[in-house]
């Protein structure tokens, strides 16, 4: 993908959160489509995998000043991975783990 839109780049992160444990939970894909449209889930899930681990914090860290400026803008982006996180009812050490790392590759 030349560049990530807004959605898009929710999209990803969310993805990049989803993945924590190398699996999808149905719950997972349920909260995610609530919060993007699913064709668009769907396109970026394809770029999503085309890319390793250092490639997709890279792309975070390449978008984050477009869409997220700034600590406030970036409350709402928090809350859905949070809801993602726990719509399992519990957070694994892995989502934990992604978690931590979102919010440093988000930091200024």
């Amino acid at each position: 993908m030349k560049s990530l839109n807004f959605e898009q780049y929710v999209a990803f992160i969310l993805l990049f959160a989803a993945n924590a444990d190398e699996f999808l939970a149905r719950e997972e894909v349920l909260q995610m489509s609530e919060t993007v449209d699913k064709n668009i889930l769907l396109e970026v899930n394809r770029y999503f995998h085309e890319l390793n681990m250092e490639e997709r914090m890279e792309v975070i860290k390449r978008y984050k000043h477009l869409h997220f400026p700034d600590p406030q803008t970036r409350e709402f982006l928090q809350q859905e991975l949070k809801r993602l996180l726990f719509s399992d009812s519990r957070l694994k050490r892995s989502e934990s783990f992604i978690l931590g790392l979102i919010e440093d590759l988000l930091k200024d």
